[in-house]
């Protein structure tokens, strides 16, 4: 089974124009089109039209149960809310995955028939559908992928060599994660990127950026290399693109993706020709084709947005976290002896990242047991209750007698003593010296309100 009708190089080719043409539809008809990742993974799939109507059905489920639902019971915006329809995205892409029949499709013998793209992909265009609508949304997105679609078709009618080589699934390298259980992992992942954001200020290279490079720590070499070329990349634009060019938003991230995306495929192009080490097992990694393009671009762009060692630091907690909490679920799941060690360690992560979280459960829950503790004593002794419900309110603020003392000392005058508020039920007050109704307290509320029109006099 494989993932791309393409070939790897055409799939990265089609990732490269794709950045390319939404921001041109951005800069000159104001459109997104869910990210400018996402035209190039519509036109891969534009050949396979059931993958392009499973990954709008997922967008539109995601979009319906996020922003008609969760939000009328949730307060939900900004990075929270992504959080929730990347999670929700991925669990409908899973179960489509686990549904969806296999068969025939053009010279590929053996394709999964309807699944959407990507897991991440369809959250994207759920997100601008809340943003500019999804008539308009789903017009910017086919749009843009058809036009990338064009020199794919022609490379396609011509036969052009190699453009129809499958991107296989398996034997692509050493991975920490199995495919199987890679959907999970990036559930988690985009969960503990939204903590460490949340609670510390901390980045991991996007929402999927975690699991990616925890599943490659299998051949830590791949971690280097990524590494190695999101320094560059932030090195290129931050230090030096960005002070000859006004770089910022989709600007700067679709200048950190190219970027990236250039020095990546041309490490990936000398490496096969000239070095001696299979530079496409080391960073190709098969049907992960766009996977050293997109991550150190990812990485880059956090590292400009706070700092390195704040994506240093993200990493490593969310990677750590979803990595061990994956393999803990497996290990349950499939009955596969883990180490012990390594539950510690997801559960010392979970605590980590999600420490905020957590103290604020456990406090709500001591408040709610108190409150049921002084309910119960409330109803087994009456006369308290009642006692609490007699008891006389002492604060009683008297507005116009402010401000009439307030108007007597600002005109060096000395107000009428009143009696106090204990004595108001036995004694009858003395008159005050104006009324309310006069034209002192009117002065004088318009002098507290702010709103007369003579100005303010200090008396000394």
């Amino acid at each position: 089974m494989h993932d791309y009708l393409l070939s790897a190089e055409w799939v990265r080719f089609a990732f490269v124009l794709g950045i390319a043409v939404s921001m041109v539809l951005y800069e000159r008809r104001h459109l997104t089109t869910g990210s400018i990742v996402v035209p190039g993974y519509i036109a891969v799939f534009v050949i396979h039209p059931l993958v392009i109507i499973a990954t709008f059905l997922n967008a539109l489920l995601t979009y319906a149960f996020v922003n008609k639902f969760l939000t009328r019971h949730f307060l939900l915006y900004g990075r929270t809310k992504f959080t929730v329809l990347a999670v929700t995205s991925t669990a409908i892409q899973t179960i489509m995955l686990r549904l969806s029949p296999s068969g025939t499709w053009l010279w590929e013998m053996d394709i999964p028939m309807f699944i959407g793209v990507g897991y991440i992909v369809p959250a994207l265009i759920a997100h601008d559908m809340a943003r500019q609508g999804i008539k308009t949304t789903s017009k910017a997105v086919i749009l843009a992928g058809l036009i990338v679609l064009i020199p794919i078709a022609v490379a396609l009618v011509l036969n052009l060599p190699g453009v129809n080589d499958l991107s296989p699934v398996s034997g692509f390298g050493n991975t920490a994660i199995s495919l199987d259980w890679l959907p999970f992992a990036i559930a988690l992942s985009v969960l503990a990127s939204w903590a460490v954001a949340q609670n510390y200020g901390l980045r991991s290279g996007g929402f999927v950026g975690a699991a990616f490079i925890g599943m490659f720590m299998a051949d830590p070499l791949q971690v280097v290399v990524a590494a190695a070329i999101a320094t560059a990349t932030y090195l290129i634009v931050a230090k030096f693109l960005m002070r000859h060019m006004i770089l910022f938003g989709r600007r700067k991230f679709s200048s950190m993706l190219l970027v990236s995306s250039s020095i990546a495929w041309s490490g990936l192009w000398v490496g096969d020709q000239f070095l001696s080490i299979e530079w496409e097992q080391r960073l190709g990694v098969g049907s992960l084709a766009l996977t050293p393009l997109m991550l150190p671009g990812l990485l880059a762009n956090d590292a400009q947005r706070t700092s390195p060692s704040k994506v240093l630091l993200g990493l490593l907690s969310a990677g750590t976290f979803a990595v061990t909490t994956t393999w803990w679920v497996e290990s349950i799941v499939e009955g596969i002896h883990l180490d012990p060690s390594w539950k510690v360690i997801s559960a010392c992560s979970f605590l980590v990242i999600y420490q905020k979280q957590v103290v604020a459960l456990v406090r709500s829950r001591r408040a709610r047991s108190g409150d049921d503790d002084q309910d119960d004593q409330s109803e087994t002794s009456p006369a308290t209750a009642s006692d609490a419900t007699t008891r006389p309110d002492t604060f009683d603020f008297d507005t116009s007698r402010v401000l009439e003392d307030a108007l007597f000392r600002g005109r060096g005058l000395h107000p009428v003593p009143r009696s106090t508020r204990a004595d108001d039920a036995d004694v009858e007050p003395a008159p005050s010296k104006i009324s309310e109704t006069s034209d002192a307290t009117r002065e004088a509320q318009l002098v507290a309100s702010d709103v007369s029109d003579k100005p303010r006099r200090t008396v000394r």
